[in-house]
């Protein structure tokens, strides 16, 4: 049985209760409309423009239960909203079947636009496509998205969710996908794109907070730390300054990036959990960013700071048994790269780090066994934020420390530049460094804690001054 109805609106509101049905109607000032659909197959049309115009409220919500929920509504205007904070947009589906799903197109044209809830929930065991988001605020400017939510069960096909933002002073505040299934090919995806400035809030800076993200994040998670939802995506444009992002990822085979970021005073925080996660920051290029990474399990990295990208902060920690690739062109950039094992296992750490340009400053440490560092410095006057030891004595092996703590550690080290400062520390045995240096006024201090350990140095410049302890 199908049925379809059109209304015309012409009063403040409209409400609009269907059972299996389609529903299509337009508004103009100041409504606000309401949609009530059960049963199968359920499809909805709104398009309001003007002023001040509502779709879905804690009082007259716009609601889909049932299998099969389609639905698009497309503002344009100023001050519009659509799914008021308090179940005013849900769609619902709750019966077993072999094609159940939820699907819905939000498009917003103008200023001061909201969408404050949308809430996707897929209850009976389907096999269809699950729950699917687009969301769109284009040519406006202080719009704001506040909550998207997506769930499903155990053994329940993946979730996605794509949001296009342009403008100036827009807010993405939560976007949440929550997954029990165990299923590697069952993926969530999530694809964000932010074009603008002051975008976001501020409060993820230092290193991006990695402990408390917060605001303004998305999130994929399932019901345990590290199974379920596998396969989860997550990509994330920024064409913007001022932004501050949270990524939070759980379970297995996920992948984070590309994260593209181009523009200044942006702060962005991905934290990952779980095994065999890839985590790309494809691009940086700017000023002043905020560039914290945590991965726990097996875990790959990459992250790449390109052209004049200078004053930034970047921190890579990993726990487990990790990949670590960072690239930074520019200068005045601080750097940390942290890998460590988890409860007596892990280790095998590698990091290949390469930093192209002055006045840069390092920090990597390594713990563990097998672990591999692969360092090139092209560049003057790095690691000499604070520094003192012009004598080259150990002291606390500061500034620039370079740690590796373990056995059958392995560095290898490429200075070329001139009045750069270095300090490494390797503690263990069969430990091996071999360092070389080209250019002039550099200093480095190596030590070896441990049986078995190798060291090679080779230099060539003037005034270049080197210590071994072992």
């Amino acid at each position: 049985m199908f049925k379809s109805a059109t209304v015309a609106i012409a009063a403040n509101v409209a409400t609009l209760v269907l059972l299996y049905g389609v529903a299509a109607f337009g508004q103009t000032l100041d409504n606000v409309a309401r949609v009530e659909q059960d049963g199968l197959d359920n499809a909805t049309a709104i398009n309001q423009s003007g002023l001040a115009n509502t779709a879905g409220t804690e009082a007259l919500p716009m609601i889909q239960d049932g299998f099969g929920n389609a639905l698009t509504i497309q503002q344009f205007g100023i001050q519009n909203q659509i799914g008021t904070i308090g179940n005013g947009l849900i769609q619902d589906n709750v019966l077993s079947g072999t094609a159940g799903t939820n699907t819905a197109r939000i498009d917003q044209d103008g200023n001061r636009n909201r969408v404050d809830q949308v809430f996707q929930q897929i209850d009976g065991v389907v096999s269809g496509n699950g729950n699917a988001l687009e969301i769109s605020q284009t040519e406006g400017d202080d719009n704001r998205i506040d909550s998207v939510s997506q769930f499903v069960l155990g053994g329940m096909p993946g979730q996605s969710v794509q949001i296009i933002v342009e403008g100036t002073g827009n807010l993405i505040e939560a976007v949440d996908q929550t997954s029990l299934t165990d299923l590697r090919g069952e993926e969530n995806e999530i694809f964000v794109l932010i074009q603008g400035s002051n975008n976001g809030t501020q409060s993820l800076r230092g290193v991006a907070q990695l402990s408390t993200i917060s605001s303004s994040r998305l999130i994929q998670t399932t019901g345990t730390e590290d199974t379920g939802a596998n396969g989860n995506t997550m990509q994330l444009t920024i064409q913007a300054d001022d932004t501050a992002f949270g990524i939070v990822q759980r379970g297995r085979g996920n992948r984070t990036g590309p994260v593209v970021i181009t523009g200044n005073g942006n702060a962005i925080g991905i934290d990952q959990d779980g095994l065999d996660n890839d985590l790309a920051v494809g691009l940086i290029e700017g000023t002043d960013n905020e560039i914290g990474l945590s991965q726990y399990g097996t875990n790959r990295a990459t992250l790449t700071l390109l052209g004049a990208s200078n004053l930034n902060s970047v921190l890579i920690d990993q726990m487990g048994t990790n990949d670590a690739t960072l690239v930074v062109e520019g200068s005045t950039n601080t750097l940390a790269v942290v890998q460590t094992y988890l409860s007596g296992l892990g280790g095998a750490n590698t990091a290949d780090v390469l930093v192209k340009g002055d006045a840069n400053a390092a920090d990597i440490l390594q713990e563990g066994k097998d672990n591999a560092l692969s360092l090139r410095v092209d560049g003057s006057f790095n690691n000499r934020l604070g520094s003192s030891f012009s004598t080259a004595t150990p002291g606390g092996l500061t500034p620039g420390r370079f740690v590796q703590s373990g056995s059958t550690n392995s560095a290898e080290v490429t200075a070329l530049g001139d009045a750069n400062l270095a300090a490494f520390l390797q503690q263990g045995n069969l430990n091996s460094i071999l360092l070389t240096v080209s250019g002039s006024e550099n200093e480095a201090i190596l030590r070896q804690l441990g049986n078995g350990n190798a060291a090679v140095l080779s230099q060539t410049g003037r005034a270049n001054v080197a210590v071994f302890l072992q």
